[in-house]
Formats: structure tokens, sequence, C-alpha cells
């Protein structure tokens, strides 16, 4: 690994390590020293990614700040090497356009934080090559992620697009006093988080509702009113693509335990 900052370089792998044995505490990491082993940190970027075979850049969410880094990687990284970004918002298509080896790049963005969610995700420019996704997306499963491919239709990526709806009602809800703070919480995570976190928000209402999620949507239609005072939700949304992906998907995935899951093996 490498930080363009000398003093964070310097204290990188006693901090990594230190985090390593926090979570073998928890039982999240099997050989904290082994993993530790495994870290080295090197003097400049070109070392770090010269031979390296995926590179994974986790710099600041500033546009200039990946263009100027991706420039770098690009330059010093021999081709074939894949360079993907952590990214939480800035589509690829903004810091790649330039590159000569832009097939090569993509954003592989791990959910935070990731000892505790398995969930990753894939996003392409427009150039990105079927090698490069194909690649990306093994190096995901192989750590033990789960990663979902995201369309990037703007000029901004969508941090957690379900976490933003969820997050910007569950605020409002607050603000204009429909629940307090520490209720909201508890709501989320002694209740609707445990619920949905066992299957999905699809699979979850095919499964519970006696029509499947049409059915689940009728009843959203009457109630939405009631609490927001606005339109109700579109009717159509429980009878298109949802309803078909939850009938197809339904049944495929066991339940999950709700542990927390390793980090390092």
């Amino acid at each position: 690994m490498w930080d363009p900052v000398e003093s964070q370089r310097a204290c990188a792998a006693e901090v990594i390590a230190g985090s390593l044995h926090e979570l073998a505490r928890h039982g999240l990491v099997a050989d904290p020293e082994g993993a530790a082993r495994r870290v080295s940190v090197v003097a400049s970027l070109e070392q770090a990614v010269g031979e390296a075979d995926f590179v994974q850049e986790s710099g600041p969410e500033v546009l200039e700040a990946k263009r100027a880094v991706f420039r770098q990687m690009d330059e010093a990284a021999h081709l074939p090497r894949f360079l993907a970004s952590s990214t939480s918002a800035i589509v690829p298509s903004r810091f790649t356009a330039d590159l000569r080896g832009r097939a090569r790049c993509i954003v592989a963005h791990p959910v935070n934080p990731p000892h505790s969610g398995a969930r990753g995700r894939a996003v392409r420019a427009p150039w990105t090559a079927a090698s490069t996704r194909e690649r990306s997306l093994e190096v995901m499963r192989a750590v033990g992620q789960v990663p979902i491919e995201c369309p990037a239709r703007d000029r901004r990526l969508h941090p957690e697009p379900p976490a933003g709806a969820l997050l910007s009602e569950a605020f409002r809800l607050v603000e204009e006093g429909y629940v307090s703070p520490g209720d909201l919480d508890h709501t989320i995570a002694d209740g609707l988080g445990l619920r949905l976190g066992l299957h999905g928000a699809v699979r979850n209402h095919r499964i519970e509702r006696p029509g499947g999620v049409p059915d689940f949507c009728e009843r959203l239609h009457r109630l939405v009113p009631a609490l927001r005072g606005g339109p109700a939700a579109p009717l159509g949304v429980g009878r298109g693509a949802v309803a078909q992906d939850g009938g197809r998907l339904g049944s495929q995935r066991p339940a999950r335990s709700r542990s927390p899951r390793r980090a390092v093996a």
C-alpha cells in the first residue's frame, strides 16, 4: 500500500496491525498476525502499482484528486493491470475519460464498514472493458463481498440509492415531529432492519404478503397519503419489473445469518 502523506505511511503498518487485533477480539479475523504480514507499505505510488494485478484506490472524494491519482496509476501500472476506485459518489467516466488505459478502470466500492456487511458495488464507465468488469467482480467475490452492478445514470454516483431514500424520509419524519431520533433508531435497528436484512426488500414482501409485491403496493397506496399528506405511491411500481423479479428471486436465496461476517480469513 501507499499513501501520499509520509506520516501516514510511517504509521500505517502499526495502525493496520492494531485494527486487525481489535477485530480478532470480536471474532472477525482468524489470523491477525498473518494478515498484518501480508500488508507492505512502500515509498512511492509506482512501487505500489507497478506489478500489482488489481489496484484499489481509496483517496478523498474530490474529483480533481481522483483524476490526478488515476493519471499517475495509469502511467505506472503495466497493462493489463486493473484499476479500481472505492469512490461512493463520483462516476468513473469523470476521472478516467482521458486515460490511455481507461478500459481497465472501474468503480469497485465496498459497503462501509466492510467487516460487518458483504455488499459491494461495481460501476462501469462506457469504455470499461468486459474483462475489467469480470475481474473486478471476481476479486470482490474472492474476498467475501456480494457485488451488485449499478448504472451510472448521471454525473454523480448516488452513494446508496436505497439507503439514501430511507435516510431522507427518516430524517424528514424526525424534522416534522412524527418520531424522535432515538425511536427512529429503534425502528430500524430493532425492527425494519432485522426484517429486511433477512431477505431484502423485494423478496421479503413477496414471501410475507399473500399477494406478493403487488399486494404490498396496494396497501402502501392506501397508507402513504395519510402519512405524508401527499400523492400516493404509484401502483405500477409493484406490477412491473419489481413484481417480476420478486417472483423470480423469491426462492433462490436462503436466509442469511445476522452474525457479523469475518473480515479477514
